[in-house]
């Protein structure tokens, strides 16, 4: 008899072992198949067309799929980088192609051949390979893969391939009130007569001396306009807050 209750320990415990190895087993494929913001700027300045990769202004989008998802914004040439919500986990990444190379076939492949880079995962790579480069939607395993043409209302002109987990972009949107914390104005209030002082010129005055402080704007024109997101912010506990410091 104690041998038969040993026994059945012995299996009960084996059977723990084998339910908690394959929980583990599944929480580790559940992780995140898109790379940090760090990662994706360390990638993408690697590559021949990317080595210039400079920061601009990342204008709130407020239409679309990524409707006030906060991102941080990237352009080298004609290309532009975009990484949405958490910067240290993030829910999309899109490469985007200026409109006046828009039409270019090669210059597509080499935005697709570039994001590639970015996936660490063989067989997304792979399915992300199989796109229609004109406009195509797909979705493998809860991570959609999607080529938004420069006709389309959100593309802002310009030729788009992004990734992304759809379920989680609702999450990471912003509150009106988060956007205020990390939002600047794109065009700031004037500041009150000093008739003691001389009216000082600015090169641009649509532009906020925040938006100076980046190195260029965004090609695609209909991201000209509107509050900027903050270079630096994060998100924690859930919620969106302001960088007090650069790390960049």
């Amino acid at each position: 008899m104690r041998g038969i209750k040993a026994v059945c320990g012995i299996g009960a415990a084996c059977l723990i072992w084998l339910l908690v190895s394959n929980l583990v087993g599944w929480a580790g494929r559940k992780t995140s198949r898109l790379p940090a913001r760090a990662r994706v700027l360390e990638l993408v300045r690697s590559t021949a067309w990317g080595k210039s990769a400079t920061e601009i202004p990342a204008t709130l989008v407020d239409m679309g799929i990524l409707r006030y998802v906060p991102y941080s914004s990237y352009s080298s040439g004609d290309f532009e980088i975009n990484v949405y919500g958490d910067p240290a986990a993030p829910c999309c990444v899109e490469i985007g192609m200026a409109k006046n190379n828009r039409f270019a076939f090669t210059a597509k492949v080499g935005c697709l051949d570039a994001m590639g880079a970015l996936l660490e995962d063989e067989d997304d790579r792979q399915f992300l390979g199989e796109l229609k480069t004109k406009e195509d939607k797909r979705v493998r395993d809860g991570l959609t893969f999607e080529i938004t043409p420069p006709t389309a209302e959100d593309a802002y002109g310009g030729w788009w391939i992004s990734i992304y987990y759809e379920r989680q972009l609702d999450k990471s949107r912003a509150t009106p009130a988060e956007i205020k914390e990390i939002t600047e104005p794109a065009v700031p209030r004037p500041p009150a007569a000093n008739l003691d002082q001389p009216p000082v010129a600015r090169t641009d005055p649509t532009r906020s001396q925040f938006v100076d402080s980046y190195s260029g704007y965004s090609f695609t024109e209909g991201r000209k306009t509107g509050p900027v997101y903050v270079r630096e912010y994060y998100r924690k506990d859930g919620t969106y807050v302001r960088a007090h410091t650069r790390s960049r």
